[in-house]
C-alpha cells in the first residue's frame, strides 16, 4: 500500500469514528451508538417536593393502614415510585437496560393492582380510583417504551421525554396515593 492509499485510509476512518462520536453524542439509542445511555438531569424543586410527598405517604401509610391486603401490597408497588432517578435531584445514568429494568417493575406494579381487584370487594368510589391508578400505569409503560424504542430521538427530545417521564410518575404515585387514602377510609 502506498502513501497515498494509507492516508486516504485513515481519513476515511476518522470520518466514520467521528461519524459514530456524533451519532452517540446527539442520538444516545440510535443504532449507531456504543453506550446506549442518556444522564437525565431531573428538576431539583420538583425532585424535592416528590421526594417529601412520597416519606410523607410512607410514614402515614404505616401509622394509619388497615390490616388488609391493599396495605400489605402497597409496599410492593410503593417501590417503583421510589427510584433514585425519581427521589435525587443528581444526574441519572439511564442505559437502555435500567429502561427495561423501569418497564418490568411498572408492569409488574399492575398486574398487583390487577390482583387486588379480584382478591378485595372495592366500593364503587374506590373502584373509580382503582381504574384510574391502572391506567395511569399503563400510560407509564407506554412512554418507557416509547424512550426505549426511539432509536432516532436526540438528546433534547430525550430530555422532553425524561421530564415528562418524570411528571408522569409524580401524577401516577398522586392518583396511588389517593386510591390507598380512599380505601383506607372505607
Amino acid at each position: 500500500m502506498n502513501k497515498k492509499s494509507k492516508r486516504i485510509s485513515l481519513v476515511f476512518l476518522g470520518v466514520i469514528a467521528l461519524f459514530i462520536l456524533a451519532m452517540t453524542w446527539f442520538y444516545p439509542y440510535s443504532f449507531f451508538s456504543i453506550y446506549k445511555t442518556y444522564s437525565y438531569q431531573p428538576d431539583s424543586v420538583m425532585t424535592k417536593e416528590y421526594k417529601q410527598d412520597v416519606d410523607n405517604f410512607k410514614q402515614t401509610s404505616q401509622i394509619h393502614s388497615k390490616n388488609d391486603l391493599t396495605s400489605k401490597r402497597t409496599k410492593d408497588i410503593l417501590k417503583i415510585f421510589e427510584q433514585d432517578w425519581l427521589t435525587h435531584e443528581k444526574k441519572s445514568k439511564m442505559s437502555t437496560q435500567e429502561l427495561d429494568t423501569m418497564l418490568l417493575e411498572v408492569k409488574e406494579a399492575r398486574v398487583t393492582l390487577l390482583d387486588l381487584s379480584i382478591q378485595e370487594n372495592y366500593s364503587k368510589q374506590e373502584r373509580e380510583y382503582f381504574i384510574d391508578s391502572v391506567k395511569s400505569l399503563v400510560e407509564l409503560e407506554e412512554k418507557i417504551n416509547d424512550i426505549r424504542n426511539g432509536e432516532s430521538t436526540s438528546r433534547r427530545t430525550l430530555n422532553t421525554q425524561f421530564h415528562n417521564l418524570h411528571t408522569s410518575f409524580i401524577s401516577n404515585f398522586k392518583s396511588f396515593t389517593t386510591f390507598y387514602q380512599v380505601t383506607q377510609e372505607q
